[in-house]
């Protein structure tokens, strides 16, 4: 077995949402249940460490910046795990509130990391 190093395409990148709050119709702040990110990161690990893929594992928060900075290292992989809705992606702000992150600021964001402009 050859020893190397991951090549960008063998980059992934997961971007975890878990804001704690919402705010609803009243501007009432609203608690958000929290997703199981310890069990998903093993299971990850577990699943390339058996498929012996030589893969460059990142976890971070998933905020706009993050994803920016994710799109412009150019990972091959982006994974997100979060809640969503149809038209929206839960994202974090910078202070532990939710940020509905829209279809086309997503492809905005994404697009503007890629070389080209397109999707990676």
């Amino acid at each position: 077995e050859k020893n190397r190093t991951p090549s960008k395409g063998n980059m992934i990148t997961v971007l975890f949402s878990a804001p704690l709050v919402w705010r609803d119709q009243n501007n009432s702040y609203q608690p958000i249940e929290m997703l199981d990110f310890e069990l998903e990161r093993e299971l990850l690990w577990q699943c390339f460490k058996e498929a012996s893929m030589d893969i460059e594992l990142s976890f971070d928060n998933a905020t706009t910046d993050r994803l920016q900075a994710t799109m412009t290292k150019c990972c091959g992989c982006l994974h997100f795990s979060g809640h969503g809705h149809p038209n929206y992606l839960t994202f974090e702000d910078f202070s532990g509130g939710l940020h509905w992150l829209g279809v086309d600021n997503l492809k905005n964001l994404i697009s503007s990391g890629v070389k080209g402009g397109g999707a990676p």
